[in-house]
């Protein structure tokens, strides 16, 4: 939910296009502390219906297919995506979300995956 209570969805989606997760120094931090990144793409929101009928917004967020995969098999990881993604949608389109999050049984929230500009390293 976001701040005026309104349900907000967030959809993982994978692209090949989007850099796989991996682990960075930290500079800031102590000697050889590392840190794992993973890059990600916030598509723009989307209306669209819960099932009590009530508006709510959807957004799809994109990252490697070995992320998916990943949060397929470890709990911890899955947990640091969702964070991640709640946090980037709320910073990306400036508003507060709710740390709380549910996983429903449903693959994809709305009708279609919406199409998103990914820039690809080289």
């Amino acid at each position: 939910e976001d701040s005026s209570g309104q349900k907000v969805f967030i959809n993982l989606v994978s692209s090949k296009f989007v850099e796989k997760p991996h682990f960075k120094s930290l500079p800031d931090m102590e000697e050889d502390a590392q840190g794992i990144r993973v890059p990600l793409s916030i598509g723009p929101p989307v209306e669209d219906f819960d099932k009590k009928n009530q508006v709510c917004l959807t957004y799809d967020v994109i990252v490697n297919p070995e992320t998916i995969t990943e949060c397929e098999n470890e709990a911890e990881f899955r947990h640091l995506v969702c964070e991640l993604c709640i946090s980037a949608v709320g910073q990306k389109y400036n508003f507060k979300l709710s740390p709380k999050y549910k996983l429903p049984k449903m693959k994809y929230k709305g009708t279609a995956v919406q199409y998103q500009r990914v820039k690809m390293k080289k």
